[in-house]
């Protein structure tokens, strides 16, 4: 099992370094021992892991498929954190694909699990990804809108103030005034 979580953790090393595609080989290693080990969380870790590289290179296909391959493992398993970080990815990666509706409906998927499970940061950062949502959809009229973005971000910032995250609240706070 330790392999698994070395290669996973080697591969993020490489990702934020930019060397994606030694992260992705890192991931898929990971990815084949937590196969033949038949775990879950393994495989839940390494595919988001690889799907968090084809994001990082805008193969939005290729993430989400990656990204609903480790939903399906999660939601059997069961384990909703991992369900929550999918439903998250999902999310944004409609939103960079510009699927605003579809972004929204996995943010909120996301945010009531975060909910139930009583995390409060996670909770917070759902929040604040609905709220750019609706600053962007402009589908959707715009004093419905940013009244809708006024109230998730009023709602991240006191969550922010309560953990005593002064990046995130600074970050609300230039929010809210745009």
């Amino acid at each position: 099992f330790y392999i698994c979580g070395d290669l996973n953790s080697l591969g993020i090393t490489h990702a934020e370094l930019g060397n994606y595609r030694m992260a992705e080989t890192c991931y898929k290693e990971a990815l084949a021992i937590a196969e033949g080990l038949k775990d879950p969380q393994g495989l839940v870790t390494s595919y988001i892991n690889i799907g968090s590289i084809y994001q990082a290179v805008s193969d939005y296909a290729k993430a989400l498929d990656a990204y609903f391959k480790a939903l399906k493992i999660a939601q059997a398993a069961p384990n909703p954190n991992a369900e929550a970080v999918c439903y998250n990815n999902i999310g944004v990666t409609y939103t960079d694909l510009g699927n605003l509706g579809n972004a929204l409906s996995y943010h909120e998927k996301a945010l009531r699990l975060h909910e139930k499970l009583i995390e409060k940061q996670a909770t917070a950062d759902s929040k604040l990804n609905m709220a750019a949502i609706y600053v962007d959809w402009e589908e959707i009229p715009k004093t419905e809108r940013y009244e809708k973005a006024k109230q998730y971000l009023e709602e991240a910032l006191a969550a922010y103030r309560e953990l005593r995250n002064m990046r995130l609240e600074a970050m609300c706070l230039m929010d809210i005034a745009a």
